[in-house]
C-alpha cells in the first residue's frame, strides 16, 4: 500500500466526514471521492471505521502541527499553553456548535486526540518544571493531565465560551504559580 494512496483516501474521508458525518458516507462515496474504485479501496483500509479513525487521527496531527507552529512565535511556556488552549479546545468547542459532522468527528475520537493534545501541553510544560522536584510536587505530565482531563468539566459547567476561556486561564494559572522559580 503507497502512503501516497493512503492519504488520498483519508484526506477524502475527511472531507466527507466533515460535511456530511459519519452515518450519511459510505464506502463508495470515499473511493468515488478519492479516485480509486471500491475493491481498491478495500485493499488500503477494511472498513469505513478504519477510514474514519484515520482520518480523524490525520486532523488531530495537522491541527497539533498548527499549534507547535504558531507557539514558535511565542517566548514563554504560559503564552504557548494559553494557545494551545485557545486554538485546540476553545475554538473546536465553538466550531462543533456550528457543526455537527465536527462534533461527530470529535466525539468519537478514539482517544487519539486527547493523548496527543496532552503530549503537547506537557512538551511546553517541561522547560519551566521545577527541576528539583519533592515526591508529592507537580510534574510536567501530572501538570498536563491535570489540565487536559479539567476540560471536560469545565467545558460542561461553563455558559460561555468566555466562562470556558477564563476557566482554563486559572487552571494555567495555579499550576504555574505553583512551581518554584530556579
Amino acid at each position: 500500500m503507497s502512503e501516497e494512496k493512503k492519504g488520498k483516501i483519508l484526506n477524502a474521508g475527511k472531507r466527507l466526514f466533515l460535511r456530511y458525518g459519519y452515518k450519511r458516507v459510505s464506502m463508495n462515496d470515499i473511493a468515488e471521492a478519492a479516485g480509486i474504485s471500491r475493491p481498491a479501496l478495500y485493499l488500503v483500509f477494511k472498513n469505513k471505521e478504519e477510514i474514519f479513525k484515520g482520518a480523524y487521527e490525520q486532523w488531530v496531527d495537522e491541527k497539533i502541527f498548527e499549534i507547535e507552529e504558531k507557539a514558535e512565535t511565542l517566548n514563554t511556556a504560559e503564552k504557548k499553553l494559553r494557545l494551545a488552549f485557545e486554538l485546540g479546545v476553545i475554538q473546536l468547542i465553538e466550531a462543533m456548535k456550528t457543526s455537527p459532522e465536527l462534533k461527530e468527528l470529535v466525539e468519537r475520537n478514539f482517544g487519539y486526540g486527547t493523548r496527543k493534545f496532552e503530549n503537547l501541553v506537557k512538551r511546553f510544560l517541561t522547560p519551566i518544571a521545577p527541576r528539583k522536584l519533592k515526591k508529592s510536587s507537580w510534574t510536567a505530565e501530572r501538570a498536563a493531565h491535570l489540565l487536559v482531563s479539567a476540560v471536560p468539566g469545565f467545558k460542561q459547567t461553563a455558559e460561555t465560551s468566555e466562562d470556558l476561556r477564563s476557566l482554563i486561564n486559572d487552571c494555567v494559572s495555579l499550576i504555574l504559580s505553583s512551581w518554584p522559580r530556579d
